[in-house]
Order: C-alpha cells, then structure tokens, then sequence
C-alpha cells in the first residue's frame, strides 16, 4: 500500500526539541520516505523568479498572466549520492491560496454550467484576498525534497549537500548534541510528505554505507524540564543541528541571485516584486474582460469553445495556481501551455477586442482596483462618496417613485469583508459584494454621478475615458505597472537598499 500526506507544515524545533521521529525507522520502506525541508520569508511584496540561463535546467511556471512576464515558480534539480535532490524556489502567495480553498477544482469544464462554478469559486478566492493584508501573501519560500529514512537522516543529507555542492569548503557536523543548554526557538520547518513504493528485490539503496539508525527513545511522559532553582517547567533545548540548518546557503534567495558556486553559477535568478494592490487589479481586469467576452453565457449543459476553456485555465494563472487540469478519461493531467502574446494580435483580456464602451469601464474599474484592493479601502470609499453625494440609489431604483428611492447600507462587517443591501432589506433582494460594488461605482463615475477626482482619477484621463464612453475608437488610455524587478545581485536585507522597508525583521519559518 502506498500512502501520501500532504499537510501544514511543521517547525523542525517543535519535533527535534522534544526528540520525536515522525518516521519509522524500522519499516522496510522507511528508505522511500521523501522530506521537505525549507525556509520561508515574510514580506509586503510578492516575489516571482525567472531563470536568466534558459538552458540551465531550471524551470519556471509563469503567475500574474501576461503582466508576469515569464516570472512565476522556479525548480530545478541535483544529482547528489545517487538521488534526485529537487529545489523549489516560489511566491508565499501560492500557500495562502491553498489555505483559502486546498480544494480547488482544475479540471476543464465539461458544460458552461461547470465553467460559471469554476468562475464563481475563483471570485470568492479573490473577495477572501480582499480582507488578507499585504503581509499575509507576500515573500517567498525555498524548499529542497529529498529521500531519507529518517528527519535526522534527511537533515544530515540536507548539510552535506549543501557544504559539497555549494560551500565545499566548508564542513559542518550533522550530529545531535544532546547535552545543548540552547533554549533559543527556530521557526524551520519540516514535513514528510510521501512514501513511495518499494524499490525491487536485492536491489541496492544509495545510502547502503549507512548503517541502519537505532529507533528512537520513546517520547517522556512529561517532556518539559523542571528547573532546580525555581522549580518551573521550561521548554527543552534544540539540538544544533536545527541553527546549522538554518545557515545553509541553499536556503539564501542572495545564492540563487547572485551565485558563486560552480554548480550553479548557469542557475541565476532574476526576482519580480509585485504589490498587491498590482495583483488584485490584474486580477480584476481579467475577470472583467473574461465577463464582458460573453464567455459565461449560453446554456448551461453546452459545450464551451477550447477557446473559452483555455481563458479560464489562464485565469487561475493569473492567480497563482499554474496547475495541469486533470483528463477525467485519459486518468491523467494534460499539459497546458500560455497562449503566446504576438503584437499586432489582440487576445481576449486585451482592451483592443472590446468596443470603445467595454475599454472606458474596464479603465476605470482596473484604476478602483489598484487603488482601493481591500475590502475595507472600499468601505471607506463608499462612506466618501455617501457623504459627498448624499448616498448612493438601490439599482433597482427606476426613479418612478417605485421603489421609494432607498438608499444603500453596509452590512456582514467583518474582517475587511462587508456586502451592501438596498433598505427595503426583504422587500428588495438587491445584495452587492466588493466586486459589483466596483462595477456600480464604474458606472456612476461614467454617468458623472460620483465626481471623478473623489476616485482619484485626473482630469485628462478622465476625459480620454469619456471620450471612449462616448464612443471615439481612436482614444489610447496609458496603463500604469506597478511592479519592478529586483536588480541582480543586490542585498535586499541591506538597510540601504530601496526595497528594505518592504521586508518584515520576522523569523523565517520554513516546510
């Protein structure tokens, strides 16, 4: 039988201070056990890698389609005492999006009523992103797999892989030290994540010169430590090895963006920093152009066009989740591939392909969204334009004297996530999220109902936007880009660096 786990993450201090072994050294396929040990880093931006070297056997999947440019996840791979080492280099972005939904459903749509499932599950990631701040999805995190039988096996391949492929003249001692007096935490992180099938009869293991570890002391009753003087309980050391692998060069982003070693000097990086106000908004300008295409139209147990399955699955790219949707029949993934951006050729996402109308509220609607990409800069956005314009009209209100022209309230505060409800509440099932909220404010700025500089928007942008409103084809709004890349070899952790005060001094905590 074959069993995988794939779960939270756990700090190594939490399982090496309490010297438990979550492995069984002594099962017969205890040798197939494969571990993640890594590092992750907290910050305001999000960080996307590209490869400089593109025959250096790293390989990239690209995230925040098309405005990425190529950057996105990177892995590449070792080969070190007989076994494939793999090192994942990726945004934290991609643990969030798997904390809000870890069931996310990549398989092409069958019916155009699967494909408006598909698009309403991705719009609640996005409304759930809207209340995270910038922190809880920025930074990155740099992983290695590995085989081992044992934690204290994996972490021992883990520095001798790094001190002989990175830093060969350097030696570090892989041992426990039980004796440690070190009651300093470390927030690294570990997680078994697979055993695999065993390998055949007399076949012989790559670590065959190991001898085959002794199994662990069972775990004390009582594993804290009583003090003599004050007679409380204190937590138990953690072992050095837990520091030593926290030193690890690998684990470094400057070794990848600047390398020195030899064996991975063709293994360059460049890095991509992405605000998230940057993100939201690519994010809701695709969702709008893939809404005013028409795609989400036709009857629900049609067959939607390649075409329009294709867009979705560029949509979850966009998003961060750069996944191979699962063929049901074949029982295997299928391999996707991003549609290629030639000039001169107008895709679906672009302001080319849409009338003059559909370009002036995608405008304004991606300028709302850069500059009000929370929930809660859109509730202060609606209480400024309610206490300039006197409050905002229910859109249900035909101004017959119908609907007794109620006004618009917030309700289901919570957390950044509120929704507004016309007054009439039951007598009306008007409801609008964050979403249609942008879309109703879209149009009352073109309808010069909400004064357009309350927005933030200038005047002469303002008037290219009416002009397209109107309908002049010949109208070019400039897009602004609120990314940058980080210059090769720069130290991001220098004081003196630009970019310094976008990193949180918080302890890294790898899986």
């Amino acid at each position: 039988m074959r069993l995988q786990n794939y779960g939270m993450k756990r700090p190594l201090s939490s399982m090496l201070r309490y010297r438990r072994e979550p492995a069984e050294a002594q099962h017969p396929r205890a040798g197939d056990n494969i571990w993640d040990i890594g590092l992750t880093r907290f910050s305001d931006l999000i960080f996307l890698f590209n490869n400089v070297h593109h025959r250096s056997g790293v390989e990239t999947w690209e995230m925040l389609y098309p405005d990425g440019g190529g950057f996105g996840s990177a892995k590449t791979h070792f080969s070190f005492r007989g076994q494939d080492i793999t090192v994942k280099i990726y945004p934290r972005l991609v643990h969030r999006l798997k904390a809000i939904n870890s069931k996310i459903d990549v398989t092409d749509p069958k019916t155009n009523n699967g494909l408006r499932s598909r698009h309403a599950q991705l719009e609640r990631i996005l409304d759930s992103l809207e209340a995270h701040p910038p922190g809880a999805i920025g930074g990155w995190r740099i992983e290695v797999s590995l085989q081992a039988r044992t934690l204290e096996e994996a972490m021992g391949i883990l520095l001798d892989f790094n001190n002989h492929v990175l830093e060969p003249e350097t030696t570090i001692n892989a041992s426990f030290d039980q004796s440690s007096d070190d009651d300093s935490d470390y927030s690294y992180e570990s997680s078994l994540h697979s055993a695999s099938e065993p390998s055949s009869s007399g076949s012989s293991s790559p670590r065959s010169s190991l001898s085959s570890p002794t199994p662990p002391p069972p775990p004390p009753i009582f594993p804290l430590r009583q003090c003599p003087d004050t007679g409380r309980y204190v937590l138990p050391p953690v072992p050095p090895i837990a520091e030593e692998v926290s030193r690890c060069a690998i684990f470094d982003l400057k070794t990848w963006m600047n390398p020195v070693y030899k064996k991975i000097k063709n293994k360059r990086l460049e890095v991509l920093l992405v605000t998230k106000g940057a993100y939201m908004a690519q994010n809701r300008r695709m969702s709008s152009a893939f809404t005013a295409a028409g795609f989400l139209h036709g009857a629900s147990t049609s067959v939607p066009e390649e075409s329009v399955v294709q867009a979705m699955w560029e949509r979850w790219v966009t998003l961060g989740l750069h996944l191979n949707p699962y063929d049901s029949q074949k029982g295997e993934r299928m391999r996707r591939f991003l549609t290629p951006i030639v000039p001169g050729e107008p895709r679906w996402w672009e302001e080319a392909s849409y009338t003059p109308q559909q370009r002036a509220t995608l405008t304004v609607s991606n300028h709302l969204a850069s500059l009000y990409p929370s929930g809660r800069a859109m509730s202060e956005l609606f209480d400024l334009i309610r206490s300039v314009i006197g409050g905002i009209s229910c859109p249900n209100d035909r101004g017959d004297g119908s609907h007794r022209a109620v006004h618009l309230q917030k309700y289901g505060l919570r957390g950044g996530i509120f929704k507004l409800r016309c007054g009439m509440k039951t007598s009306c099932k008007v409801v609008l999220k964050v979403e249609q909220m942008r879309g109703l404010f879209t149009m009352m700025v073109l309808e010069r109902t909400i004064p357009h500089h309350l927005i933030q928007l200038d005047d002469d942008t303002f008037n290219m936007v009416l002009r397209l409103y109107e309908g002049d084809e010949d109208v070019v709004v400039p897009a602004v880009r609120h990314s940058y890349t980080l210059p090769q070899g720069s130290n991001i952790f220098a004081p003196g660096n630009p970019h310094y005060g976008y990193l949180h001094n918080r302890n890294a905590s790898a899986a």
